[in-house]
């Protein structure tokens, strides 16, 4: 008997700045999924026996990031996808102001 199963695709953050990790969790019946592929654009990687992994990218867009899982003997998985925004590094950075206690 095959059962089909729906996987599930949970991020992080849905918006990350340019060249920092997006973890990324991969369940199914609230069960991690371990060997999962996880792939976004040219980058795959495989999830470890808790269902995590990270990717990073290295380019501000938009970028789809899927999550697929070869069936076995006795379950057949549904890929699922989702949308993640990296956004561009500002080059310089704000300073914070001084604040004059003196001054309301």
């Amino acid at each position: 008997m095959n059962v089909k199963r729906s996987l599930v695709l949970e991020v992080n953050r849905y918006e990350v700045p340019v060249g920092e990790p997006v973890v990324v969790r991969v369940t199914s019946g609230n069960r991690p999924i371990e060997g999962a592929i996880v792939e976004a654009g040219s980058k795959r990687v495989r999830t470890d026996a808790g269902g995590w992994c990270e990717v990073t990218f290295h380019s501000p867009g938009f970028w789809k990031i899927i999550a697929a899982k070869s069936p076995t003997d006795t379950t057949t998985y549904k890929p699922v996808s989702t949308l993640v925004r990296t956004l561009p590094r500002t080059s310089t950075r704000r300073k914070a102001r001084p604040t004059d206690p003196l001054r309301l």
